[in-house]
């Protein structure tokens, strides 16, 4: 088992998925107000029928996208049993299995399309809170695209929390950033969550 497994256990048989849903923050609406009016300017096309939500968890994205945006309909998709079956319901979210390198298939298997293809370019809104750094990235870019529509009226929105760090005091961050996550703490961590840094 690698080091950093401490981290990556969200898939294991003994992952608590109703404390973690308990115990995660959730994300303020006004970020969910920029994505939205950054989608809305995207293009005079843009629409609000389907976002997917990737690594969506317990649903912290996927429910306010329909209940803040108005999306008409989600799939979040969720690799995690213990997540999909603890996640928020609602009942224009509909949780599925995949990974952020399937979306195309696992939109084609929500949607109960008979081919991948037909899910080429469906949807509206693509979204990953706080997971992106778990990803391939080249798979997830080349997977997105895939699912998103054409023409600049689908939108690819996902973000993260950033190490800790102290206004003002670059040496105190440094010591925080390379004191603890790169010391006594570096064997917790992936190297992957770097991504959130660059």
């Amino acid at each position: 088992m690698p080091e950093h497994a401490a981290l990556s256990s969200f898939g294991d048989v003994d992952f608590d998925a109703t404390r973690y849903r308990g115990k995660r923050p959730s994300y303020p609406p006004q970020l969910f107000d920029i994505i939205l009016r950054y989608h809305l300017a995207g293009s005079s096309d843009a629409r609000t029928e389907l976002a997917v939500d990737v690594a969506s968890g317990t649903g912290q994205v996927s429910l306010p996208l329909v209940e803040l945006l108005g999306f008409r309909s989600v799939i979040g998709i969720e690799p995690s049993d213990a997540m999909r079956a603890v996640a928020a319901p609602h009942p224009s979210v509909k949780y599925i299995n995949g990974t952020s390198s399937t979306i195309v298939e696992s939109v084609a298997a929500a949607l109960s399309l008979a081919s991948p293809s037909d899910a080429a370019q469906s949807a509206d809104l693509v979204t990953a809170g706080v997971a992106a750094h778990w990803f391939d990235m080249p798979a997830f870019f080349k997977s997105a695209a895939g699912v998103l529509r054409p023409g600049g009226s689908g939108t690819l929105a996902f973000w993260s929390y950033p190490f800790p760090r102290v206004v003002g005091n670059t040496e105190a961050s440094e010591v925080i950033l390379h004191g603890a996550m790169r010391g006594p703490l570096s064997a917790f961590w992936d190297p992957r969550a770097d991504l959130v840094q660059e």
